[in-house]
C-alpha cells in the first residue's frame, strides 16, 4: 500500500495467513502466493519462503498430506516473522538533492 501521508510503501499482512489450515503442501504454496509484492519490496522473505517450498518438493510430499515436523518448524518461522512484515516501510522516492545519475535497485 501507498501511505501518501509519509510518502511511503508499507504491507499489510491477513492474519493467520494459515487460518487454521494444517501446513500442507497445497496450503504452503497457496499462502506464499497470496504475498502480493509487485517491486519485490518482501523479497527477504518472499525467497526464504520460496526455499522452503523447494524442500518440500524434494521431500517428495504430496499435496495434501501434512508436512514433517522439520518442515513444518520452518514453516511456521517464516509465518511468525509475519507481523514483522507491517513495520515495512519504503520510502518512494530516495534522491539526494540534484542528483547526476538515477537507478532503481531492487533485490
Amino acid at each position: 500500500m501507498w501511505e501518501a501521508e509519509r510518502d511511503v510503501f508499507t504491507f499489510q499482512v491477513q492474519q493467520p495467513l494459515m487460518d487454521n489450515k494444517s501446513p500442507t503442501k497445497r496450503n504452503v504454496l497457496c499462502a506464499i502466493a497470496s504475498l502480493f509484492a509487485p517491486h519485490q519490496f518482501l523479497a527477504p522473505f518472499t525467497v526464504r519462503a520460496n526455499i522452503l517450498m523447494q524442500e518440500i518438493w524434494i521431500a517428495g510430499i504430496d499435496w495434501d498430506d501434512e508436512l514433517p515436523e522439520n518442515l513444518k518448524a520452518k514453516w511456521e518461522k517464516r509465518v511468525s516473522e509475519l507481523p514483522q512484515l507491517s513495520k515495512v516501510a519504503i520510502p518512494r522516492c530516495l534522491r539526494r538533492p540534484n542528483p547526476v545519475d538515477i537507478e532503481l535497485h531492487l533485490f
